[in-house]
C-alpha cells in the first residue's frame, strides 16, 4: 500500500516490483484519477489490485467495479443487490470480523455467503490484531450462528474461507498429478491432539493472548506417484 493518499508513479512502480499486488484503503480516500491509474498499472503488470469497500459507510460499488478489482475488502455497509452483483462477478470479498469488531462493526458474512458471494477471511492488518488466520476462523465460527449451529460442517465452511482455494480468481491451483508441484499447508497447533471435533481445532488455534499461536509452513513437493486405493487424508 502507498505510504500516503498521494503517491507518485515511481512509488507505485516500486511497490508492484516487490509485491504480488497493491491494496488501497477506502475508495473515498482517493482522487478518482489516482485510483484508476493505480488499478490500471497493477493490471498492466499482471498484479493483483484490491480495495477496501464500504467499511465505515456505503460507497458506490458500480464505480469501484469499473476499476476491475481482483479483491474487495470488508463490504460492511453493502446491500443485498450489491451482494448479488458481486456474486455474479466472482470477485472475492475478504471479511475481517475481528478487526471490525474493535470498532463495533460486523461484516454481513452470513448474508453474503447465502447470496453466493465468494467470501474469504483475512486479518485486515497487523496494527490491530495478530495476523493469525486460524484465530479468524475460530472467531467467525463462534460469532456467526449460521456456521456455529452447523457444527463440524459449519466449521469446515469457515476454514475454507481462509484457504487459498477460496480465492479462485487470485491463485492458480493445478491438479495433483505426477510431475507437478503439490502445494500443502502444514500447521502445528498447540493444545489437544484430538481434532475429530471442530472445537478442538479452534481451541488449539490460539492460546488466548499469551503469545503462542499456530505455526504453519507451505511445502511444494513434486509428485512422483499417487496413492489411489487408500484415503490418507480428508479433503476439506
Amino acid at each position: 500500500r502507498p505510504a500516503s493518499l498521494t503517491c507518485t508513479p515511481s512509488e507505485i512502480e516500486r511497490i508492484l516490483a516487490a509485491a504480488d499486488g497493491i491494496g488501497l484503503s477506502a475508495y473515498a480516500d482517493w482522487e478518482h484519477g489516482d485510483f484508476f491509474a493505480i488499478a490500471e498499472e497493477a493490471h498492466r503488470r499482471n498484479k493483483l489490485f484490491a480495495v477496501h469497500v464500504s467499511e465505515e459507510f456505503h460507497e458506490p460499488l458500480d464505480e469501484i467495479l469499473d476499476a476491475h478489482p481482483d479483491m474487495l475488502v470488508h463490504m460492511i455497509h453493502s446491500t443485498r443487490k450489491e451482494w448479488d452483483v458481486v456474486a455474479e462477478s466472482g470477485i472475492p470479498v475478504v471479511c475481517c470480523p475481528q478487526a471490525n469488531a474493535l470498532f463495533d462493526l460486523r461484516p454481513p458474512i452470513e448474508g453474503m455467503f447465502q447470496a453466493g458471494v465468494n467470501v474469504m477471511l483475512g486479518t485486515d492488518n497487523a496494527m490491530l490484531i495478530d495476523p493469525d488466520i486460524l484465530e479468524e476462523v475460530r472467531y467467525t465460527f463462534y460469532h456467526y450462528p449460521l456456521f456455529r449451529k452447523q457444527g463440524k460442517s459449519g466449521f469446515r465452511k469457515c476454514l475454507r474461507m481462509a484457504l487459498p482455494s477460496a480465492g479462485k480468481k487470485l491463485v492458480s491451483l493445478e491438479p495433483i498429478e505426477e510431475g507437478k508441484e503439490a502445494h500443502f499447508q502444514v500447521m502445528t497447533l498447540p493444545g489437544r491432539n484430538d481434532y475429530s471435533h471442530p472445537e478442538h481445532i479452534l481451541a488449539g488455534s490460539s492460546d488466548g493472548g499469551t503469545g503462542t499461536t499456530s505455526e504453519s509452513i507451505t511445502i511444494k513437493p513434486v509428485v512422483h506417484g499417487l496413492v489411489r486405493e487408500n484415503r490418507i487424508f480428508e479433503i476439506l
